[in-house]
């Protein structure tokens, strides 16, 4: 049996905020899997809240957990942000979120432009890990 968006989003938020590093990142992965899957109409409302703790957030493996969270939701679901209008993002996180998505996507859109621009751009920032998955996500086009 479905629960609502709202239901669920509401059962997972204190997750997000836990103290627990693990608790944060598997709330961030149910939500993502959740709404992709089952709960299309709390897209915007669940990007809004992973989005707000991608921002913050400072433990590496917890990043990777919401931005493969907020990647399900973006791939799966129209919502206006999205790992393209990420890539020039100000903020760290977000254009982690945004390559590691935009790599992921490459094998089922080699022929995006938009996403292969923004995966050569990605591929200067300063941040290490970005830069890795937009390599990587490069590689993936040159071979496709």
């Amino acid at each position: 049996m479905l629960v609502d968006a709202e239901a669920a989003l509401a059962a997972a938020t204190p997750y997000l905020a836990s103290d627990v590093a693990s608790e944060r990142g598997a709330a961030a992965l149910m939500i993502g899997e959740l709404v992709s899957l089952e709960l299309p109409t709390a897209a915007t409302a669940a990007s809004d809240v992973l989005f707000q703790l991608l921002l913050i957030e400072t433990e590496p493996f917890v990043r990777d957990d919401v931005a493969t969270g907020l990647g399900k939701i973006w791939n799966a679901c129209d919502i206006d942000r999205t790992s393209l209008t990420l890539a020039g993002h100000p903020n760290v996180n977000a254009r982690y979120a945004a390559a590691k998505n935009l790599a992921l996507r490459t094998t089922d859109h080699p022929d995006d432009a938009e996403g292969r621009a923004a995966l050569t751009a990605l591929a200067y920032d300063p941040d290490a890990d970005v830069r890795s998955w937009a390599e990587t996500g490069l590689e993936t086009l040159s071979t496709t």
